[in-house]
């Protein structure tokens, strides 16, 4: 009754806009509550999204590095064929010098020179009779006794000569502890680099030399000087590189380069097998036969932060003050097998 009497308007009584406020707080909770859940459909959907971008990146880089590693070994295999070729061919030449000198020794001996027999033979009544007797009579020598022998047998090779040789780097490591890294150098890995290092050693050039670049599960490099005087004396004594023949592999002992023809005292042995290293132009010249666990204490806390500078125009002065944990050679020798 009463609703049908305010139904003209003129009721003061609140009927329709009572029921109106609670009708609009309802709604307004629903858009709040649609804003909030799209929003996090929003952030999830961003997330799935980024992280999809994201594998995809990862993998797209993946396949590039193996194209490119792939690219690379052919490559260094080509490369390497190449060097092995002219290699092979000056053996053969050297061979072939070899048997032609030794074919005009023996020539010569056997009085088959082809120089003499172009000359005239002397007159038979001009040679003295003694002459004579001794060209056709010729004593025979005697046999060397068993005990003569064995004294005069020729000594075995110098490390100038041989083709093999070890050098001992005694390495001072944390907690004044030493050991020892033998190396075997193979003089047909790198010839040139070979000989280098065997004058370096007997010089005494590494002694007291620290492994002042050092990074883990890559290089541990070394091969400036104490002493100042001995860096500059040696920095422009450039030798040419070595074809690469062997690989980079853990535990091999490489000349460092800064570009083509470039070595001249610095190495590095290789914490693991860095193969990318030999499409570069680093050629091993040798491998370590004992003393890896000594080459895996060696101290890496520095990386590569000691300037090689700073190491050129102070030496062990700088690297003693603001690098004191460094590893280091105290004596390297060559030693006999």
């Amino acid at each position: 009754q009463h609703s049908e009497q305010c139904s003209h308007g003129a009721c003061k009584h609140n009927h329709g806009r009572k029921s109106g406020r609670k009708l609009s707080k309802t709604r307004k909770a629903t858009i709040y509550i649609l804003c909030i859940v799209f929003a996090i459909m929003l952030v999830w959907a961003g997330m799935w999204t980024y992280m999809l971008m994201k594998v995809s990146w990862e993998k797209a880089q993946r396949g590039l590095a193996e194209k490119t590693a792939q690219i690379r070994e052919r490559y260094a295999g080509v490369k390497g064929m190449k060097n092995l070729a002219l290699r092979k061919i000056e053996e053969i030449r050297e061979t072939q010098a070899m048997k032609a000198k030794q074919k005009l020794s023996e020539n010569r001996t056997l009085g088959t020179d082809p120089g003499k027999q172009a000359r005239k033979p002397p007159d038979v009544g001009q040679i003295p009779a003694v002459t004579m007797h001794e060209e056709i009579v010729k004593p025979v020598p005697a046999r060397p006794s068993p005990e003569l022998t064995l004294k005069n047998e020729a000594p075995p090779p110098s490390p100038t000569e041989a083709k093999e040789f070890r050098i001992d780097f005694t390495v001072q490591l944390a907690n004044d502890q030493v050991g020892h890294i033998v190396v075997l150098i193979h003089r047909e890995w790198a010839p040139i680099g070979a000989s280098r290092a065997l004058e370096l050693v007997k010089g005494d050039f590494y002694n007291d030399a620290r492994f002042f670049r050092a990074i883990p599960k890559f290089v541990a490099q070394f091969g400036m000087a104490a002493d100042p005087a001995v860096n500059r004396k040696w920095s422009n004594k450039k030798i040419p590189d070595d074809p690469v023949l062997q690989s980079n592999k853990k535990g091999t002992l490489t000349f460092a380069t800064s570009g083509k023809n470039s070595r001249t005292t610095q190495m590095f042995f290789n914490f693991v097998h860095n193969k990318f290293l030999d499409s570069q132009g680093f050629a091993p010249i040798g491998e370590i036969i004992s003393g890896m666990d000594v080459l895996e204490q060696i101290y890496t806390g520095y990386g590569d932060k000691p300037k090689q500078g700073l190491i050129a125009s102070k030496g062990n002065e700088y690297l003693k003050k603001d690098f004191p944990l460094l590893s280091f050679i105290s004596a390297a020798k060559v030693v006999e097998q």
